[in-house]
């Protein structure tokens, strides 16, 4: 895909990511996130992988099936858990896209290395799991036990213990 830069400092013609200077790979440089590259490596994130169906079986076993899963209107092939709070139905705000879900989630990076705006990434089954704590919906305890979740100081799991750390 071809891309039209415009910067203060410089306005490029149409290029691939190839054809850039140096001065101009490190000006986007500067954008990517810490651990960028460990983020964004499949092999390494996929982890031990996990149907959606299963998820969502033992997210509603945890919840004495109190919780339910509507697909996604605005985004094809995601999901979201549901209850009724009262006499209103909330929004668990814990996405996943339906399918085999990778352990840890997976960021997208444009053909210039950055993170994609418009695909940022593929939620993990943790993260999932990790929402639902925080949102007090299962309890740390419960999640360890039930997802057999043994291997939080690997990196790839440094997001899950600083999102739940206040919580177990």
């Amino acid at each position: 895909m071809l891309i039209k830069i415009k910067d203060s400092n410089y306005d490029l013609e149409p290029k691939s990511p190839e054809q850039f200077s140096e001065e101009q790979k490190a000006h986007f440089a500067k954008f990517k996130i810490p651990d960028q590259d460990s983020l964004t490596n499949v092999a390494e994130r996929m982890g031990t992988p996990m149907r959606d169906t299963d998820l969502i079986g033992k997210i509603r076993a945890m919840t004495g099936y109190t919780v339910w899963v509507e697909d996604s209107k605005a985004n094809p092939g995601g999901a979201n858990f549901y209850r009724m709070k009262g006499n209103e139905v909330e929004c668990l705000k814990a996405p996943f896209q339906r399918g085999i879900l990778p352990q840890y989630s997976i960021l997208h990076v444009n053909e210039l290395d950055l993170p994609d705006p418009d695909h940022p990434k593929t939620p993990g089954w943790m993260e999932v799991v990790a929402r639902l704590i925080v949102r007090r919906v299962i309890s740390y305890r419960d999640a360890i036990k039930v997802f057999k979740i043994h291997d939080e100081s690997s990196h790839n799991a440094r997001l899950w213990r600083q999102t739940i750390q206040n919580f177990r």
